[in-house]
């Protein structure tokens, strides 16, 4: 080796004892870091934390990171990030670094102050034009760190901040409606923490079961609004955001609505006038089927038209001029919000006249309209009726409905003819009704208000009445209402009338049973450990008040229908409803719950501290969820490497470490060492660990 190799070798080792001598002192809270030097200088190993100032990497396999002499800087002034700004914690590379592992950041209690701290999230900025953006995070407020998990991201700043202070939300909201157009509208929304891409389902229908083309979903990156276009005019869709997160799990926002806005019509062309021949026929006039239109963005077009009878009402033989005004149908997309009419008129030509007759006629009431009418009537010629019942003014009309004896009057004229009065007697005899009230069948409780089915043969209104309301009352519309459980009697009948000889009723008497009642109970199967409280949502059919309880409130516990998750573990929660006079009981249901920890790779958790000390806290060592793996193995040992206790079925309850150990004499306090093994499935998985005993 010559003497230049030498130097050279002998300056490298120099360089790098002297990182490793700066690392050593940047080390705590977390173990320093093993380092290897290479091409790039010194490398944080794999597996092994590195901590500086409050910030620890902790690399996966196989994938170093990189550590070159001021390549990292910490400052303590905050960000700007949206309308709010992050901690006054800045962690920044000197150049990005692609990083795959576990980053952990502390911070002070003063620093959190406008952040809420049990919100915190990691933010990172992968290059200096990019912003910062929020990462999946887990946070320890005891420990006060916030950390989250990369897979070869790229870094180049890194801070602590509270989403919901800097302009995002926790799950998506229901977008904002803007610039409706006729072909489309525009939707704009605040970002979604931990969300990376963006998408929009477009229904025409509220169960988006049928999506729009192209919208099916619209995927729209990591932008946060987007305008649609090529929809149909006059058309509502519905919408709803979907968050996509790094994981490929989805949120799906609150459904929204917007319809895109009409053509309006601004004219009607006119029609020319038309003259018809004396008695040409309403359904022979030459009434044009269709009318040129014009729109407001300058489109013409031919609508259907519906026309009416004609002011005043169209007679073939009645020569004069009459205005017929027709209701346009708008095509697709476009509307008539004016209500503008076509129009048209149509004259009929004179005619001649003929002699005419009245003859009188009698019948029996029947509910019907019964008039005389002139008969031979000559063409052109008009009538004038009056009728008067006996005692009574004659008032204008040749028609009757209620019995009696009526004189119908008719005054005929005509040009070039005296006029012609002649009068009838219509007689209108009183008839004789009946009245037909089948068996009403049982009811039960809740039913809706029914037609008891009574029906006269007059088809007048039948009158009910109950002699019992707390079972059943009538309602204003003569429909029976269930009030109760019980037995009632109804009265049908009718009204007194002077059209009828006689006034039925009858009696039925009804049985209400008492309803069944159903308990609708939803609850999440699987919950995070650190939910919190959850609102159950449950209710009984009948609208009766619901009762739960649990069975093990290590993992969680009942207030009302608030259940707050306490610890790892599974929970059953049943529901009941003893009904009351006018509801059965209803059949319990149960709901199963299990708390589950998804950043632990094993299923139960260990708790740091055994404290017998009779103040109900830790007075036992708490492994949550073991109740789950009731084929487990439990054993504890001192520094010495002995065995102190060891259990199988372990339960927290009546297999439980207690500070006594397997002797049956109380441990002194220090700290002792545990091997946890539990069966999962078909697989016996183990996690060793430590916890302090106190006393």
């Amino acid at each position: 080796m010559t003497m230049t190799n030498q130097l050279r070798t002998l300056h490298r080792r120099l360089r790098v004892l002297a990182a490793v001598a700066l690392l050593a002192w940047l080390a705590p809270p977390e173990a320093l870091a093993q380092v290897s030097a290479g091409n790039e200088g010194l490398s944080i190993r794999p597996t092994d934390w590195f901590s500086s100032e409050g910030l620890a990497f902790q690399p996966t396999a196989r994938h170093p990171v990189p550590i070159v002499q001021n390549r990292l800087s910490r400052s303590a002034t905050a960000v700007s990030i949206g309308p709010g700004s992050s901690l006054p914690q800045v962690y920044r590379f000197a150049e990005p670094v692609n990083f795959s592992g576990t980053i952990r950041i502390r911070y002070r209690e003063a620093d959190v102050a406008g952040h809420d701290e049990a919100n915190l999230w990691v933010f990172a900025q992968s290059a200096t034009d990019e912003p910062f953006r929020p990462l999946a995070s887990m946070r320890n407020i005891d420990e006060r760190f916030v950390q989250t998990i990369l897979n070869n991201q790229p870094l180049h700043a890194l801070t602590l901040a509270d989403p919901t202070t800097v302009g995002y939300v926790l799950k998506p909201e229901t977008p904002d409606v803007s610039a409706i157009t006729q072909q489309g509208f525009t939707l704009e929304w605040l970002p979604v923490a931990g969300t990376t891409d963006y998408r929009i389902e477009v229904a025409t229908t509220p169960d988006f079961m049928t999506l729009v083309p192209g919208m099916d979903p619209l995927i729209v990156g990591e932008q946060i609004s987007v305008a649609l276009d090529g929809l149909e005019a006059g058309r509502q869709y519905h919408f709803r955001l979907v968050a996509v997160d790094g994981a490929g799990g989805t949120q799906v926002s609150p459904a929204g609505t917007a319809q895109t806005e009409y053509w309006k019509l601004e004219r009607i062309d006119p029609f020319e006038p038309i003259t018809v021949d004396y008695g040409t026929p309403l359904g022979d006039l030459p009434l044009p089927e269709t009318a040129a239109v014009s729109l407001e963005n300058g489109d013409e077009q031919q609508w259907a038209v519906n026309w009416d009878g004609g002011t005043p009402a169209y007679h073939a033989t009645a020569p004069a001029t009459y205005l017929f005004e027709g209701t346009v149908v708008p095509t697709d997309g476009t509307f008539n919000p004016d209500n503008i009419k076509a129009s048209i008129a149509v004259t009929v030509e004179r005619g001649s006249l003929a002699g005419v007759t009245l003859e009188p006629a009698t019948t029996a009431y029947d509910g019907k309209t019964h008039a005389l009418a002139v008969q031979n009537l000559p063409t052109a010629a008009t009538v004038r009726y009056t009728i008067q019942l006996e005692g009574d003014e004659p008032t204008a009309g040749n028609a009757a409905t209620d019995a009696g004896v009526y004189t119908v009057t008719a005054r005929i004229e005509l040009d070039g003819f005296d006029e012609l009065t002649l009068s009838a007697r219509l007689v209108i005899t009183p008839a004789v009704r009946t009245l037909d009230f089948p068996v009403i069948g049982d009811k039960v409780y809740g039913d809706d208000d029914f037609n008891a089915g009574a029906t006269s043969s007059s088809g007048e209104a039948v009158v009910y009445t109950s002699d019992n309301t707390s079972v059943v009352e009538v309602t204003d519309n003569g429909l029976i209402r269930i009030t109760g459980a019980g037995t009632a009697t109804l009265t049908a009948a009718v009204a007194a009338n002077a059209n009828y000889a006689n006034q039925p009723s009858f009696s039925r008497v009804l049985t209400v049973q008492k309803a069944r009642q159903t308990i609708q109970f939803d609850a999440p199967a699987e919950v995070n450990r650190d939910a919190g409280s959850i609102a159950l949502n449950v209710s009984a059919s009948s609208g009766l008040p619901v009762t739960l309880r649990l069975d093990d409130e290590q993992v969680a516990m009942l207030d009302a229908t608030t259940l707050t998750i306490l610890r790892l573990g599974t929970v059953r929660i049943t529901a009941t409803q003893a009904g009351d006079g006018n509801h059965e009981a209803a059949e319990p249901v149960t709901a199963t719950v299990r708390v589950v920890d998804p950043s632990s790779d094993f299923p139960v958790r260990v708790h740091p501290a055994v404290s017998r000390n009779a103040d109900g806290i830790n007075e036992f060592l708490m492994i949550e969820g073991i109740r789950d793996y009731p084929e487990n193995r439990v054993n504890i040992f001192n520094r010495n490497g002995t065995v102190v206790y060891e259990a199988s079925g372990y339960d927290n309850d009546r297999v439980a470490f207690r500070g006594v150990g397997t002797g049956q004499l109380l441990l002194p306090a220090g700290t002792y060492f545990y091997i946890v093994e539990l069966k999962d499935g078909s697989t016996w998985k183990y996690r060793k660990g430590y916890f302090v005993l106190r006393y």
